[in-house]
């Protein structure tokens, strides 16, 4: 989906359908919003793998979630 020609929002239902994308997107990808909750993995998965198969700086990853406890927010951040 385009968006005033400059942003496409292109949703994924598993982290491994995002990975897929995110690999393969072209142009690349700029901005994720990762859900920490996915049926096949974590979003802190998706976040660890997404940053080791970028070279250089990844971009920036806002993970969302239903969950508030300190220790799911600390590991959100790290």
């Amino acid at each position: 989906m385009h968006v005033h020609g400059v942003a496409r929002r292109i949703p994924q239902s598993t982290g491994n359908e995002g990975l897929e994308m995110y690999v393969s997107a072209d142009p690349p990808v700029k901005l994720v919003l990762l859900d920490v909750t996915l049926p096949d993995m974590s979003g802190h998965e998706v976040c660890t793998k997404m940053r080791s198969l970028t070279p250089g700086v990844p971009p920036p990853i806002i993970m969302i979630s239903g969950r508030a406890s300190t220790k799911d927010v600390v590991k959100g951040l790290q």
